[in-house]
């Protein structure tokens, strides 16, 4: 089955495969939601769920990873995002000037 999302244009040039992106239901809850969005563009995707590539196991025996790792994985993630959009804002800074 596929689905039609929809994610920020600076997501789908720099972070998509890279890092973790929010993609949403329509354009217009993103524009709602994410304020940069009307300068930043909006891109209409089609996302296809291939396979299962590891089993989903939703019971408490299943789901036994460190809550502090789990949050500390996030937020280095978090933190390399945010590195790519400075560079992203740098490099548009440069070719403005």
């Amino acid at each position: 089955m596929n689905k039609i999302v929809y994610i920020d244009g600076i997501d789908w040039e720099n972070e998509l495969g890279e890092t973790d992106v929010t993609v949403w239901p329509s354009k217009n809850s993103l524009l709602k939601n994410t304020p940069c969005a009307s300068s930043c563009g909006v891109v209409r995707c089609e996302v296809k769920m291939l396979e299962w590539v590891h089993p989903q196991n939703l019971s408490k025996e299943g789901n036994k990873q460190d809550p502090i790792a789990l949050w500390e994985g996030h937020i280095k993630r978090y933190e390399q995002r945010i590195e790519k959009l400075r560079t992203t804002i740098e490099r548009a800074r440069n070719e403005k000037s």
